[in-house]
């Protein structure tokens, strides 16, 4: 019969003692620690400048710990003269956070040489040619390397490139990938490209730019990719591996779901939080999932990912 009973907590054992009711011999039996099972109450969103961290608390016996999340830097735009140098004076180039906005100002060195006598006007008037300079707005059957060079397109601009698909201009020489050419077996979006003459980095995936397509089977995603858009990958059937890459902060609701061949997930970002990943942005992906994540952020991805639809048989490492 049962004569001693101590329940296991979080980190110690339990036991139950059992005694012959006969013959008075007894054993224990032991029964393991629970462990913790830690529930996040509360989020701190990093900004460029300050950290941010996420706390959490067991539910069994109220043990916590924050667990710090890294500011995440400013991500300068490729910046615009705002004082173009001379032979004897040296220029001035500004660049914008595109996340928070603050600017930051590097001298461009004079020249050393002879002023070009041909070229009149302020440094402004450079940058923003008058409508008999500028380029026409591109037709949506507009190939790279056609018209004028060094034109800026204005935001809101759509546009196909050649091998590439149909992009957007979001900001100041930032573009959007919106659509791929075709239901593509394979892509490469390239963390820049370089439209007449300007250099432009691509930020994001829209939403729904991959959805459905039951043809891709490898994405390489871009280096200066930020956001990935709601529904950006959905259903795409035959998909079997993606990298996140170190600049993204973000993904959108449904953003892999139903991808479901879709087994090696390599996360190198550090920067995204439960609030930062989209609902069942992981759902309907293969049972045999992996997740591969850095060391440091194993044990709170591992709970991001399982809110967000990972499966339950899902590995992480």
């Amino acid at each position: 019969m049962l004569t001693n009973s101590v329940e296991p907590t979080c980190t110690t054992n339990g036991s139950e003692t059992y005694k012959c009711s006969k013959c008075g011999d007894s054993y224990t039996e032991t029964s393991e620690a629970t462990g913790h099972d830690y529930l996040l109450t509360n989020s701190v969103e990093p900004t460029c400048t300050t950290n941010g961290g996420e706390t959490y608390k067991c539910s069994n016996c109220g043990d916590s710990f924050t667990e710090p999340i890294a500011a995440t830097g400013h991500i300068w735009d490729d910046g615009v003269i705002t004082e173009a140098a001379t032979s004897t004076k040296n220029g001035a180039k500004t660049f914008t956070c595109t996340v928070c906005q603050p600017t930051k100002t590097e001298v461009i060195p004079a020249t050393g040489g002879i002023d070009d006598p041909g070229i009149s006007g302020t440094p402004q008037d450079l940058q923003n040619p008058t409508a008999s300079q500028q380029p026409q707005r591109p037709s949506s059957s507009w190939l790279p390397g056609q018209g004028n060079t060094s034109s800026y397109l204005s935001i809101g601009t759509i546009f196909n490139y050649a091998g590439l698909g149909r992009l957007k201009v979001i900001g100041v020489n930032c573009v959007e990938f919106v659509k791929p050419s075709d239901n593509t077996k394979s892509i490469v979006i390239p963390k820049t490209i370089v439209l007449n003459g300007v250099t432009y980095k691509v930020t994001s995936i829209a939403s729904n730019a991959f959805k459905n397509n039951k043809k891709l089977t490898k994405i390489a995603i871009g280096g200066n990719i930020q956001k990935i858009g709601a529904n950006a990958f959905y259903h795409c059937s035959k998909l079997s591996k993606v990298t996140i890459p170190a600049s993204v902060i973000s993904i959108g609701k449904q953003a892999f779901s139903k991808c479901s061949k879709l087994k090696r997930i390599n996360i190198k970002t550090q920067q995204l939080t439960k609030k930062r990943v989209g609902e069942n942005a992981f759902s309907g992906i293969s049972k045999k999932a992996v997740f591969e994540i850095t060391s440091s952020k194993l044990a709170a991805y591992k709970k991001i990912m399982k809110s967000k639809g990972a499966p339950k048989s899902a590995k992480y490492m």
